[in-house]
């Protein structure tokens, strides 16, 4: 119950998480010709992910 849960989670983080990949390369593509200024929260957004993911592999390790 608790495994399928988790693998439940981490298939909408995934679909979740390539959406925001597009939205930030759609941002650089428009940015290119603008001020070149990247999202604040780029690095941010993306060391998250990367903690988030991380966190859903060790759940589902432990809890087998």
């Amino acid at each position: 119950m608790f495994l399928s849960q988790l693998n439940n989670i981490s298939y909408r983080y995934h679909y979740l998480n390539q959406q925001s990949q597009r939205d930030q390369l759609e941002e650089l593509k428009r940015d290119q010709f603008g001020k070149g200024k990247i999202n604040r929260f780029f690095f941010f957004n993306l060391v998250l992910k990367k903690t988030i993911n991380i966190n859903i592999y060790l759940l589902m390790i432990l809890s087998q």
